[in-house]
C-alpha cells in the first residue's frame, strides 16, 4: 500500500462547501451585517474590515471571535459590550452548526480508511465558530489529528500545517494522501510538502479556482478515495 495516511480537508470536502454557491455566499453576507448590527457598528465598514481580515480569523490570532469583533469595531470606533460580542458569535455559531453534516458517504469512507490500518488526519482553514463546534460533530472519532487553522495559527497552504500533520500522524510526508477541493492552494501545497494530492469535485459544487485548473487527479466522492489506496 502506497500510503500510510490519508489527510482531508473540511469544508467542501467531508462537508459540503459553506460558501461555495452564490446562495450560500448571500447568507453569510447576511449574517455578517446582522453581526455588525448587534455590535452597533456601520455595516459598510465593518463588512469591508471583515472582508479584509480572513486570515486573522483563520489563524486565531486575536484568540477569540469576541476579541476579534472588538478589535474590528474599535478601528471603527464603537466599543461593543461584552453581551453583544457573546450574541454575534452566536449568530456565527447559528450558521455553521448545520453546515457540518457529513456528506453521505463521508463517515463510512473514513471508517473503511482506518479499517485498512492508515492513519486519518485533517486540516482546515476554519475560524472560531468550527473550532467550538467540532467536538459535537460525527467526526472526531474518526481521525487521529485534527488541525484547525484558528487553533494552531497557521492556515493552508502554508506547508508549516501540513508539517505539523504529519508529525502529529507520525508519518512522512511522501507516505500521505491529501483530499481536498481546491481553495486556499491547498492541492499544490500539499504537493509542496511532499504528499500526494487529490482533488475532490462533487457534481454540484462549483469548481473554486476556474482560472487555475488542478492538473491533478480528481474523484467526485470521497467513498472513491479508497480506490486510490490499493
Amino acid at each position: 500500500m502506497p500510503f500510510d495516511a490519508v489527510i482531508f480537508d473540511l469544508y467542501g470536502t467531508l462537508v459540503d462547501e459553506t460558501t461555495g454557491t452564490p446562495e450560500r455566499r448571500a447568507e453569510l453576507d447576511r449574517v455578517t451585517q446582522e453581526i455588525a448590527a448587534v455590535l452597533g457598528a456601520p455595516q459598510d465598514p465593518f463588512m469591508a474590515l471583515w472582508s479584509s481580515t480572513v486570515a486573522q480569523r483563520a489563524t486565531g490570532v486575536h484568540g477569540s471571535f469576541e476579541a476579534y469583533v472588538t478589535a474590528l469595531c474599535g478601528e471603527l470606533g464603537v466599543a461593543p459590550s461584552a453581551d453583544s460580542a457573546a450574541e454575534a458569535f452566536g449568530l456565527r455559531v447559528d450558521f455553521f452548526r448545520d453546515r457540518l453534516d457529513p456528506r453521505p458517504d463521508a463517515l463510512d469512507t473514513l471508517a473503511s480508511i482506518r479499517a485498512k490500518g492508515l492513519s486519518v488526519g485533517l486540516i482546515s482553514n476554519c475560524s472560531w465558530a468550527t473550532e467550538m463546534l467540532w467536538p459535537s460533530t460525527p467526526f472526531p472519532p474518526y481521525f487521529d489529528a485534527a488541525l484547525l487553522s484558528c487553533e494552531v495559527g497557521m492556515r493552508k497552504p502554508d506547508p508549516a500545517i501540513f508539517a505539523l500533520a504529519c508529525s502529529r500522524l507520525g508519518v512522512a510526508p511522501e507516505r500521505c494522501l491529501f483530499v481536498g477541493d481546491g481553495r486556499s492552494g491547498e492541492l499544490p501545497g500539499a504537493e509542496q510538502a511532499g504528499m500526494t494530492a487529490l482533488r475532490i469535485h462533487v457534481p454540484y459544487e462549483s469548481y473554486p479556482d476556474a482560472k487555475d485548473p488542478w492538473p491533478g487527479p480528481e474523484v467526485s466522492t470521497l467513498s472513491q478515495v479508497l480506490d486510490r489506496l490499493t
